[in-house]
């Protein structure tokens, strides 16, 4: 009777530390798939990356790779020689040759002109690409960037005036739809 109690006494502890250990096994399985999902992302990730270098990106670019204030994953590749700064989304992994954003200026009498931007979906990518205009007008000595609002901005003008005040632009806007816009850089 006694080893009867004895016994059953061990049979239950040994249940409860089975139960215990599956318990901690399942967890542990959990784990281990998010850590595989995890790493196949950034594998894939890392594949995106060597594709828009060595197929998407020009050979003379800078790139960097940073995290826009919304915490977006970006490729930022600026050409060497001309004004040109294109952003990619890192964490889309699809080996599609879009950009996100793009913005172009020239450098003229003392000043950049931004030429236009295209692309841009209240992700941070504008805010970048134009952070990155203004270190190479300081490094250029320019301390003026200046461009211009058309009547084809004219659907969007709200977002576009908004945008470039937070940048800390001057925004001038006309009757006719067009307007112009410009920063002095300290």
């Amino acid at each position: 009777m006694i080893f009867r109690l004895l016994f059953n006494k061990k049979v239950k502890e040994f249940e409860a530390l089975k139960n215990k250990y599956l318990k901690k096994t399942y967890s542990l399985e959990k784990k281990k798939k998010a850590l595989e999902s995890d790493l196949k992302f950034e594998r894939n990730r890392f594949k995106r990356i060597s594709f828009l270098l060595n197929d998407r990106v020009h050979p003379n670019s800078k790139s960097f790779i940073e995290k826009t204030k919304k915490g977006v994953n970006i490729l930022t590749a600026i050409k060497a020689g001309e004004c040109e700064i294109e952003i990619f989304n890192i964490d889309n992994i699809e080996y599609n040759l879009n950009r996100e954003l793009v913005l172009w200026a020239i450098k003229r009498e003392g000043e950049y002109f931004i030429k236009d931007i295209q692309g841009g979906n209240s992700n941070g990518h504008g805010e970048v690409a134009m952070n990155h205009l203004f270190k190479i007008a300081k490094n250029n000595n320019i301390n003026k960037i200046t461009g211009e609002l058309s009547s084809n901005d004219y659907d969007h003008k709200d977002r576009l005036i908004a945008f470039y005040s937070k940048m800390g632009f001057e925004v001038n806007y006309f009757s006719d739809n067009n307007g112009s816009i410009q920063k002095i850089l300290s």
